[in-house]
């Protein structure tokens, strides 16, 4: 795993570290990290609202986005070559998931 992608998965889990359930707020600031992300392939992930309830320490509600950015260019290190996000996503419709990893038990 890339050390970008390890720090974005280290902030998410020390700041959800503990939680039994996400609130807005919280879940707008998980957003601004995948946002803020120079990692192309996380800036189209989004928590799921409907399932703030649901969502936890190492357990969180995801909603991938194809359609949220604009076409740009960049290199993709994860899967080694130039693409345009649009055009790499085209065809996929929003889809629903979960990113999980190890808890504090």
């Amino acid at each position: 795993m890339e050390d970008e992608v390890k720090s974005l998965y280290k902030q998410i889990s020390q700041y959800t570290l503990y939680f039994d359930h996400l609130e807005e707020k919280d879940a707008d600031y998980i957003d601004s990290l995948f946002i803020n992300s120079s990692h192309g392939e996380q800036k189209y992930l989004r928590v799921d609202r409907s399932k703030l309830e649901e969502s936890m320490e190492a357990w969180i509600h995801i909603i991938f986005e194809p359609g949220l950015l604009e076409p740009t260019e960049y290199y993709s290190e994860m899967f080694s070559y130039l693409f345009i996000n649009d055009l790499y996503f085209s065809g996929f419709d929003s889809k629903k998931g979960i990113m999980t990893w190890n808890n504090s038990d």
